[in-house]
């Protein structure tokens, strides 16, 4: 289970919604705190992510004998009106927790099912996310995370790669090549002076073009692989280049070299590519030798996809919270039906020093 650093705000309850901490005040000068059972469900179809997070968050009141908690699990499907956690508890105790949860299990189910829908086109090829750039510091980490747990292979940002237990992907940036002046000298860098417990993967078309600089630093040096960031600018990813690319690697003998993309992707482009490597396998086919047609065909033209902004980016998903008991008497607001939504993937949850299911 991942590590999550829980602001102080939202342990004290900062992070609430004003009228619950009031509702709370109200009630304690009233002398109440009834038990209430609250269910939280979803209204659309995705990768259910932040159930861990969240429950860590309910280590503050989950010690009380009165509170039970039932959750899917973190990483399953989710349909529209599932119900995917529900706590039991005094009111006043959770209350506080009540905005922050339905926030977590919506950001986070947003940005892991983003990662699906790259994941479910990319035709077993890795997925890695590289947003953290294009979000706000205080949650890299949590949407790299969200991510895995979509099935991306890895992240970007070291805090996504600790909590995620992995080694964060990227080893060489764009500033290397800008401040050494050639992607020669830069690769040198790299390799000499670099981790040299990561693959040695050299970024080119930075100040030149891609193809040529890929032959260059190919036939200069050892390396397991050539990344592209193909500029908006200059006409963004194109299948045609990644294609041209494979094929003058080829041609200098470095079919071993992989190709990794890191660019502005969506689902869409990604289903593009896939069709550009059926093409392009397709036309190296030779009916005349079956032997080389099987080893073509187990050929990738990409062996990673960056994705940059869409994960990142994504929308967070509808979290509705009802009230449906109060003192063991089932209730509702209107237009929502009383009683239990049932859900046979729900499971109780014990939480004691770790969580488990």
């Amino acid at each position: 289970m991942a590590n999550f650093e829980i602001n102080k705000s939202v342990q004290v309850g900062d992070t609430s919604n004003a009228d619950l901490i009031r509702t709370t005040n109200i009630l304690r000068d009233l002398g109440q705190n009834p038990i209430v059972t609250t269910e939280f469900s979803v209204e659309q179809d995705g990768i259910l992510c932040g159930i861990e997070e969240s429950l860590q968050l309910l280590k503050n009141i989950s010690q009380n004998p009165n509170v039970e908690i039932w959750t899917m699990r973190e990483g399953d499907e989710i349909l529209k009106g599932d119900v995917i956690m529900r706590i039991k508890s005094p009111y006043s105790p959770f209350a506080i927790y009540q905005t922050a949860i339905s926030g977590i299990l919506s950001s986070c189910s947003g940005w892991a099912s983003a990662a699906r829908q790259c994941i479910d086109v990319s035709d077993d090829i890795p997925v890695v996310n590289f947003g953290a750039s294009n979000i706000h510091p205080n949650i890299v980490g949590l949407m790299d995370y969200s991510s895995v747990v979509g099935g991306c292979s890895g992240c970007s940002s070291i805090l996504g790669g600790r909590m995620n237990n992995q080694t964060p992907v990227g080893s060489m940036s764009d500033s290397l090549v800008l401040i050494q002046g050639d992607v020669i000298d830069a690769a040198s860098s790299i390799i000499n002076k670099g981790d040299q417990n990561i693959p040695v993967v050299i970024l080119v078309g930075v100040l030149g073009d891609e193809i040529e600089e890929a032959v260059r630093v190919a036939s200069e040096f050892p390396i397991r692989g050539i990344r592209i960031e193909p500029p908006e600018g200059r006409g963004g990813l194109r299948p045609e280049l990644i294609v041209e690319l494979r094929e003058k690697l080829d041609q200098i003998g470095k079919e071993e070299i992989d190709i990794s993309i890191n660019c502005d992707i969506t689902p869409d482009d990604i289903i593009k590519l896939i069709d550009a490597e059926d093409i392009w396998l397709q036309s190296k086919s030779n009916l005349t030798d079956i032997d080389e047609n099987e080893k073509i065909k187990s050929r990738r033209l990409i062996q990673v996809i960056g994705v940059g902004r869409f994960i990142a980016s994504a929308s967070p998903f509808k979290i509705n919270t009802n009230i449906k008991e109060i003192d063991g008497n089932f209730v509702s607001k209107r237009g929502v039906i009383p009683g239990y939504v049932q859900n046979k993937r729900l499971e109780k949850i014990k939480i004691r020093k770790q969580v488990t299911h």
